[in-house]
């Protein structure tokens, strides 16, 4: 049960901030981190290319990667779960 609700909290996070993204002048937004939430990151990379036209990456190289690619730049948005 914890596990369903952490992965729709992040889910809702994460479309929250992809939304938020449209509005800047941007063709790509660039997500890294987070290897367990692959598979609903790549639905919610989906939806989003095709509700606003922008192309979305993921490059799934684990939590603390997505931390420091977001701090070093190299992404958009760092992907990270923290344990319960």
């Amino acid at each position: 049960m914890k596990k369903i609700i952490l992965i729709m909290l992040a889910a809702i996070f994460v479309t929250s901030t992809l939304s938020s993204c449209s509005s800047q002048n941007s063709s790509t937004v660039s997500t890294d981190g987070s290897t367990s939430m692959e598979e609903v990151i790549g639905i919610l990379g989906e939806a989003f290319e095709e509700k606003y036209g922008i192309s979305f990456t993921y490059n799934p190289t684990g939590s603390g990667s997505g931390i420091q690619a977001v701090k070093e730049g190299r992404c958009d948005i760092g992907l990270s779960i923290l344990p319960l």
